[in-house]
């Protein structure tokens, strides 16, 4: 039992002694209950402080500083936004299935020290050109895509609803001034996961990204495919052995290179098609006065 017990040396932060003399307790067999009664720690305060001495020892149980966690509120500098572009459209990630927000900042940290925040994150990207549609958004672009989500899409979304599965969009993705191409999951709400693939005319390929959706999402799931058919093998061999998955061929893609500067260029305002009214010259411009009296002499003739 001493090995379970923590150092003796005395802590200098009281909150700190308590999560460590919490941890004793459970260790012990205390309840919960009795745990609290005696530290004044709330129930998750508890169960937090034994999770982190179960994954990482006594160090792990100390009671976290206050403030900003080192690395965060550094800006990248312009290498590091170089490498990390490059990591995250050019390599498979090592520590998660697919790449997403969140494993692009845990790459970050384990790389380079930095803890930037979600939303930061999703500036960087944007600012890449990798701010994606949702799967509405992109429909709309299309009247075969309109209606599709208008008299297709409900049904899907019902029927997953009634399985609790997940929904979600796969598509391809050229990043701009990128040679290859992402495969793209992304949720009804607009949150993406991808793989970066030096071609999309590889059902293989194909096959990868689902076996890593799979992973990233491993209850029932149900998939909108855009850009490879679901018949195509090795592919339907997969998709017929995997309980739980379901496959919808979907017509709506992500916008192709160029595309926006289309759509930028049809918005742009457009010049008159119907001349404006000649000006009237000097001589044809009548007072008031004169108007008047020309029409006083129409009505006596």
């Amino acid at each position: 039992m001493s090995e379970m017990l923590a150092p003796s040396t005395s802590p200098t932060d009281a909150n700190g002694h308590r999560r460590r003399r919490a941890v004793e307790l459970r260790l012990s067999g205390h309840s919960l209950a009795a745990i609290r009664a005696e530290t004044g720690l709330s129930v998750p305060t508890i169960v937090a402080a034994h999770k982190a001495f179960v994954a990482g020892g006594w160090a792990a149980v100390a009671a976290r500083r206050r403030g900003q966690a080192p690395g965060a509120g550094r800006a990248m500098t312009g290498d590091q936004d170089a490498t990390l572009k490059r990591v995250l459209t050019s390599e498979s990630p090592d520590e998660a299935p697919l790449w997403s927000v969140p494993a692009a900042r845990a790459w970050l940290q384990r790389w380079h020290g930095l803890d930037p925040a979600e939303r930061t994150l999703q500036r960087t990207l944007a600012r890449w050109g990798f701010a994606l549609p949702t799967l509405r958004e992109s429909a709309a672009r299309s009247a075969e895509g309109a209606a599709w989500v208008a008299e297709s899409l409900p049904a899907i979304v019902q029927r997953a609803h009634a399985e609790r599965a997940t929904l979600l969009w796969l598509a391809d993705f050229a990043l701009p001034g990128q040679p290859g191409r992402l495969l793209v999951a992304q949720t009804l709400r607009g949150a993406p996961a991808w793989l970066p693939v030096r071609t999309v005319h590889d059902a293989r390929a194909h096959v990868d990204f689902m076996q890593r959706v799979r992973r990233q999402w491993p209850g029932p799931l149900v998939v909108l495919l855009h850009g490879v058919s679901p018949a195509a093998q090795p592919l339907a061999s997969w998709i017929a052995a995997q309980p739980g998955l379901q496959v919808e061929p979907c017509p709506v893609g992500l916008p192709r290179r160029g595309d926006a500067a289309q759509r930028a260029a049809t918005r742009a305002p457009q010049p008159p098609t119907t001349p404006p009214s000649p000006t009237p010259s000097p001589a044809m411009k009548l007072t008031h006065l004169q108007r008047l009296e020309a029409e006083s002499i129409h009505i006596l003739r």
